[in-house]
């Protein structure tokens, strides 16, 4: 990623741990159990998935299980409840298939949060996250590099995106 890409923090990683105080604010408001983006090392939750598959602690959680032929994810239902946050890289391609992925299994957890860049001009944004979240925009979020050190923000801002399942959003 490069360094002028305006939904990135910068060149190198897409791995950017979410900052402790961000994590335990939201973290009281929506009680999370899964974290769908996450490394072995920087999980916030019992159940969180990496790019290996879905674990439940340091074990590959044999739970039941899907995998989006559309994205390439795979993500643990916990049987159609639970409550899911996700900090996904913020390169290009991979924000579009997270946000899709957010939306084609929202009716799986009983509630879905992401923190993304502020990008209102993308064609992903428009395409995943308008027509389907609520988002509270939250300002600039100054992220921890993998190794747990502050690192940079990204240029603009970012927000809280909540997908609701079907039945709640249509109530």
């Amino acid at each position: 990623m490069s360094a002028n890409d305006k939904t990135g923090v910068g060149a190198g990683s897409g791995e950017w741990r979410t900052p402790p105080e961000l994590w335990v604010r939201l973290n009281r408001m929506f009680a999370f159990d899964y974290d769908a983006f996450a490394s072995h090392e920087n999980a916030l939750c019992k159940h969180y998935s990496t790019l290996e598959g879905t674990f439940n602690g340091s074990t590959r959680d044999g739970g039941p299980s899907r995998l989006s032929a559309a994205t390439g994810l795979e993500w643990v239902t916990l049987g159609g409840e639970g409550r899911r946050f996700g900090n996904p890289p913020y390169s290009r391609g991979f924000l579009a298939r997270a946000t899709r992925w957010f939306v084609e299994s929202r009716n799986d957890f009983d509630i879905s949060v992401m923190l993304l860049p502020d990008a209102r001009d993308t064609v992903w944004w428009r395409k995943w996250v308008r027509p389907y979240a609520t988002d509270y925009p939250i300002g600039r979020v100054r992220f921890l590099r993998p190794d747990g050190t502050l690192g940079a923000s990204p240029p603009g801002g970012a927000v809280v995106a909540v997908y609701l399942p079907d039945w709640l959003r249509n109530a």
